[in-house]
């Protein structure tokens, strides 16, 4: 019998890494179409770098997502159409036993070490009004944003409900530089069987000092 232990991934950079510019990781450093330091060599995928709009800059971030992502910026650019990556905020979820976790850009102790000014507004309530018994359960939400810019840096959510897609919300809001203020009035609709009319959406946004 054997026991298998691993943390985190090792990039293949087999092919070319005495050639091309390598990030700190070993994988291929890329621009935003993909291209290598090398003119006509392109890499995507696990072995390839990506740009993180959490940290404004270059990283390593090995996902699914990613990957086709990317497969998909190099294609066109191999094939004569520009096109640049937008980058990413490193979204993606688990769900363990029913708990539901999902995050996007930046955590608290991780915008700390990197030097911002960070942050993070909390907030937990149940997913539907308080009359609706069935199939509701509490949502936990925490906003990680600048102090100085107010820019939004990441969000984590966890429920028994699935709440996934609220994720993706705050991975545009990064993306886009969103500020926790402007997600405070933000109109998210509302119908008792869905949601409350203001919701821990809402409400974290409003604890933002």
């Amino acid at each position: 019998d054997m026991v298998i232990l691993a943390v985190g991934f090792i990039p293949n950079n087999i092919l070319g890494k005495e050639s091309l510019e390598l990030f700190r990781n070993g994988a291929y450093k890329v621009d935003l179409t993909q291209k290598t330091s090398l003119d006509d060599v392109y890499a995507i995928g696990d072995c390839a770098t990506i740009y993180d709009n959490s940290i404004e800059d270059t990283n390593y971030i090995a996902l699914a997502t990613n990957a086709v992502r990317s497969g998909i910026v190099a294609a066109h650019n191999v094939c004569g159409t520009e096109l640049e990556s937008i980058g990413v905020q490193g979204s993606n979820g688990i769900s363990i036993y029913g708990l539901n976790m999902v995050s996007t850009g930046l955590t608290l102790e991780k915008a700390t070490k990197l030097g911002y000014d960070a942050v993070a507004t909390e907030f937990a309530d149940l997913q539907k009004p308080g009359f609706i018994e069935h199939d509701n359960d509490k949502v936990f939400l925490k906003i990680v944003y600048d102090k100085n810019t107010r820019r939004v840096l990441g969000a984590q959510m966890a429920s028994r409900q699935d709440i996934s897609m609220g994720i993706h919300m705050f991975s545009l809001a990064i993306q886009e530089k969103v500020t926790i203020d402007k997600i405070k009035l933000l109109d998210i609709f509302f119908l008792p069987h869905f949601n409350q009319p203001y919701n821990y959406i809402t409400m974290a946004a409003l604890g933002a000092k």
